[in-house]
């Protein structure tokens, strides 16, 4: 019972205290009242929420699998939740660690570890629940807009965010990402992949 998970994970005296619970967007509430609506903003479809406990420190730890429908989606809410702090890389894997878990993103799934103390026993299962979602295989192609920034103009991942909407605050203005631009003074470069030529001209006028 460890939802996307391999047994494997509980190896170092760890174990499942219960079956995986799932939400969805009309549930969401239940879970994370007063976050919900963070989620929502950037695509939320199901949160799966992993219980697992190590008995013989009395250890608890949570696993949060936020599915947000899209890359863009993910890492929207990391970057907001993220708040500026440094980000770590494994295989495609980015997140952010800290003394009780991390958050971070893989593919379209945003997550976010969190246990009851600091422990090095949380030290490792962190590690090791980033390398199973690594192993998942679920990062994919990163979107247009993010590959211009990141791949082709070399803007490191930490300076890239998205928003999905009233983005200058025009309410025609959806789904931009934009880059930090070293170097300068607060300068960013903004990024948007239209459906159609077309659209992209009229946006432009």
């Amino acid at each position: 019972a460890l939802g996307p998970f391999k047994p494997s994970l509980l190896e170092g005296g760890w174990r499942a205290v219960s079956t995986p619970q799932t939400f969805e967007a009309d549930t969401l509430y239940e879970k994370i009242n007063g976050q919900a609506d963070q989620y929502m903003k950037f695509g939320f479809q199901k949160l799966t929420v992993i219980e697992l406990e190590r008995p013989s420190t009395g250890r608890l730890l949570d696993v949060f699998l936020y599915d947000q429908g899209t890359f863009e989606g993910s890492l929207g809410v990391y970057q907001e939740q993220r708040g500026g702090r440094a980000t770590e890389q494994f295989e495609g894997v980015h997140y952010t660690p800290n003394v009780i878990g991390a958050i971070g993103m893989s593919g379209r799934v945003f997550f976010h570890i969190i246990a009851d103390a600091p422990d090095k026993s949380i030290e490792v299962m962190t590690r090791r629940v980033v390398m199973a979602l690594a192993r998942l295989g679920q990062q994919g192609a990163p979107p247009t807009g993010f590959e211009i920034l990141n791949g082709g103009l070399g803007v490191p991942f930490e300076q890239i965010g998205y928003q999905p909407s009233n983005v200058f605050q025009y309410r025609f203005a959806q789904h931009f990402w934009f880059g930090d631009l070293e170097g300068t003074e607060d300068a960013r470069i903004f990024v948007h992949t239209a459906k159609t030529p077309s659209d992209a001209r009229q946006l432009y006028d």
